[in-house]
């Protein structure tokens, strides 16, 4: 798929672990698979049972397939457009959709007033000489040195 998701998502083993409670072992590793490719794909997963089945390697794709028709039975996934989904899974690639949208927008905002910024401290502000700084100073200053 072209569409690239997160590197990471936040996991709450407490509530994963509650919503896997019951499960048998195939729904619970075609779900933990599925889930994670959810988020790789950026919201979607393809409904591949085949392709899915290439993630376990002692489930072939017609135990995926029963496992994945499960897990929609429970809630678990929906299947929209011939990919499976999660409800959270959806929130949470929208949000980071979002998030990363708005980073790009307050950056480039930043961007223009460090370069503004920049500009105004390179000017002398029509000033033959920088304040702070006269020809006399060195000389100042090795008096004070000297006994």
């Amino acid at each position: 798929m072209a569409r690239r998701g997160a590197n990471w998502y936040k996991r709450e083993p407490h509530a994963y672990l509650g919503g896997v409670r019951g499960m048998t072992a195939k729904q619970h590793a075609a779900y933990g698979v599925i889930l994670d490719l959810i988020y790789d794909h950026g919201g979607v997963c393809p409904n591949d049972p085949r392709w899915i089945s290439g993630w376990i390697s002692d489930m072939g794709a017609a135990a995926v397939r029963r496992a994945i028709s499960d897990l929609i039975d429970l809630g678990k996934l929906a299947l929209e457009d011939g990919c499976l989904t999660n409800r959270r899974a959806t929130i949470e690639a929208k949000t980071d959709k979002e998030l990363r949208e708005n980073r790009r927008i307050t950056g480039k905002i930043g961007g223009r007033k460090s370069a503004e910024t920049r500009a105004r401290a390179l000017k002398n502000n029509g000033l033959a000489q920088p304040n702070g700084s006269t020809h006399v100073q060195p000389e100042k200053i090795r008096e004070e040195r000297t006994p």
